[in-house]
């Protein structure tokens, strides 16, 4: 089958054709409308790259169904995948992933052709407005494509990490267990490499089985964006967000109340960066990027 430019129907190179296609970015949700509503708000206002938004909804039951669907008429999103029950984050991103496979392969009935870039994320997760130049999945692009075949994914960095050897001057930290999926950059040509569900079968947390999954079945490493930071709204809520007497599954019994002694910072939207330190570690890593940005000023006078 040829190559054509979806925007001007005409014929294009196989590299520059897989290049203007969008990327799809798969957001898992349960029972968060707020946080869900303000993540796709932030996506469409701070992504400048061709993106297809789809959402895989746990069976909410607090009126994200409907949201939902008049997003999609909107045009807010690109589709939802409506899951019987609340399988948790492993398998509705699995769900999401086949999905986003049948539609590339089915060129007869819903050709829908995607970028072999796919990003997974959640609701109470934010991106930060870089500018249309450079902005976010842009950026995280190029890091991976500079930085391949060693790497194969990356995720953004998140307020507060639980180590202080990061080194500022570098665009990746090295992630040696947990790949989580925070705005978590991927190769669709990597995933059909991992048989059965792609992310894991827990009903919880599954970023440490994909961490295994890119060691031991792909065989490359991963990694965070040193310099992007995702807002991770969730931790800054009483229950994350999460309605009371809700059984969340997709997140760690033990965790819904780490913000009272592991809070996390909230993120400047101007400067992509934490505006206020909770916690030792954050401490830390302030010490390090004020070093950092110092010597940065520095080079650029």
């Amino acid at each position: 089958m040829n190559n054509i430019c979806p925007h001007c129907k005409k014929e294009i190179e196989p590299e520059r054709f897989q290049k203007s296609l969008p990327v799809t970015i798969l957001i898992t949700s349960f029972n968060r409308k707020n946080l869900l509503e303000k993540c796709i708000q932030y996506i469409n206002e701070r992504t400048f790259l061709p993106f297809r938004i789809i959402v895989i909804d746990n069976n909410s039951q607090d009126g994200s169904q409907g949201m939902l669907k008049e997003m999609k008429v909107q045009g807010k999103i690109f589709d939802v995948i409506f899951m019987p029950e609340n399988v948790g984050q492993c398998r509705a991103l699995s769900k999401g992933f086949d999905v986003v496979e049948e539609w590339e392969n089915n060129k007869e009935r819903m050709h829908r052709p995607s970028n072999d870039f796919i990003v997974t994320s959640q609701e109470d997760c934010f991106p930060p407005m870089l500018g249309q130049n450079n902005c976010w999945l842009k950026q995280m692009i190029e890091i991976l494509e500079k930085n391949e075949p060693e790497y194969g994914g990356l995720c953004q960095r998140i307020q507060r990490m639980p180590r202080t050897d990061i080194d500022e001057s570098k665009e990746i930290i090295p992630g040696y267990k947990n790949f989580p999926s925070v705005f978590r950059l991927m190769r669709r040509s990597d995933l059909r490499k991992i048989e059965g569900n792609k992310f894991g079968t827990l009903r919880k947390w599954e970023s440490n089985v994909t961490g295994e999954n890119y060691k031991n079945i792909i065989r490359k490493k991963f990694g965070f964006t040193t310099h992007i930071f995702s807002d991770h709204a969730g931790f800054m809520l009483e229950r994350k967000g999460f309605p009371d007497g809700v059984d969340t599954f997709t997140v760690a019994d033990n965790k819904l109340n780490e913000r009272f002694d592991k809070p996390y910072p909230d993120i400047d939207p101007l400067t992509n960066v934490p505006i206020k330190i909770n916690h030792k570690c954050d401490a830390a890593e302030q010490a390090k990027r004020d070093e950092y940005y110092k010597l940065q000023d520095k080079i650029n006078k």
